[in-house]
């Protein structure tokens, strides 16, 4: 490979996956994020996950941090999911259906970190989505990213620190035993608690919250 440009280097762009970039992905990640695999193992179970039925049909897209030379280089790589989700428009209180899109698998090939290559890939992320939203409001009304590297990495880049809430129940033996009003949740239950629950966050997304919008994802069967 040639001499790695700086993260800023107006020749690296933004682009979706080719099979065989998908697949070089995941074999970099492999040491890193499926040491419990063989690295074909981790493969082959990353390519599962684009069956399944949140993934299929473009709801899963596959990004990568490139440039235009023939060595088709991979500085850094990404994930997006879409989503269904809720946006509580704060001047109008409407509540409108919306698509968000989670991000996640962000990594950056052990040979090519320390360029600003992850920060680059993330700044053109969310202008790609900027401009989507832009030219179809609702297409990509907000997005969120979970990470267990602090606030400040992604903070730069654009997205906010929420926080998050964290309940933790204390659970005994004696708590596991037979009782008249409990029972097994079972698969053909799931769409009744997928119908009630989106109701309940429909509704807690409707309320007013001042100035400022509200967001929520929805708890479809696809995302169960």
């Amino acid at each position: 490979m040639s001499p790695l440009p700086d993260g800023s280097d107006p020749s690296l762009f933004l682009t979706t996956t080719s099979p065989s970039q998908h697949r070089r992905v995941h074999t970099s990640q492999a040491p890193s994020w499926g040491p419990g695999f063989t690295t074909q193992e981790y493969v082959d179970r990353e390519a599962h996950f684009l069956t399944i039925p949140l993934a299929r049909n473009g709801g899963l897209t596959p990004w990568i941090l490139t440039d235009d030379s023939k060595e088709e280089p991979i500085y850094s790589s990404c994930e997006s999911i879409a989503k269904r989700g809720l946006y509580r428009d704060p001047s109008t209180g409407a509540v409108k259906d919306v698509l968000s899109h989670g991000i996640a698998g962000v990594f950056t090939f052990a040979e090519c970190r320390k360029h600003g290559y992850g920060s680059r890939m993330m700044r053109d992320l969310g202008d790609m989505f900027a401009k989507r939203q832009e030219e179809q409001p609702g297409a990509a009304q907000f997005s969120t990213l979970y990470s267990d590297i602090g606030p400040n990495f992604y903070g730069k880049d654009g997205w906010h620190a929420i926080g998050n809430t964290h309940l933790e129940f204390n659970v005994t033996s004696k708590d596991f035993g037979p009782a008249a009003n409990v029972k097994d949740v079972t698969d053909d239950m799931l769409p009744e608690l997928v119908t009630l629950d989106e109701k309940l966050v429909r509704a807690e997304v409707a309320k007013p919250n001042g100035d400022r919008p509200r967001v929520a994802l929805l708890p479809d069967m696809d995302t169960y």
